[in-house]
């Protein structure tokens, strides 16, 4: 059986914790990652440039700031992950 689309409850799964569980960091950080990675890729085809620039520093931040955003507005927790992760990214990490 194929895995349903991705929402908030199973970022906030992989992500909150990630910093004292090495497989919810890897888990997090390999979704994330992923993400980025895809949306970059359409925005640079589409725009020539890239919508996310994150540092090491702002990759250490990241399951912390998605952990406290869904902490923080529950009702995203049924969103999909895939626009939490936008709306973040795009305050957070959002190239100049």
């Amino acid at each position: 059986m194929a895995a349903g689309p991705q929402d908030g409850t199973t970022l906030m799964g992989m992500c909150n914790g990630a910093d004292k569980v090495r497989s919810l960091a890897v888990m997090c950080h390999s979704y994330t990652s992923g993400y980025v990675e895809a949306a970059n890729f359409y925005a640079i085809k589409q725009r020539g440039k890239p919508l996310f620039c994150i540092n090491e520093e702002g990759k250490k931040m990241i399951p912390l700031l998605i952990a406290s955003r869904i902490k923080a507005q529950p009702e995203l927790a049924k969103e999909p992950a895939s626009a939490i992760l936008h709306i973040l990214f795009s305050q957070n990490f959002a190239c100049k």
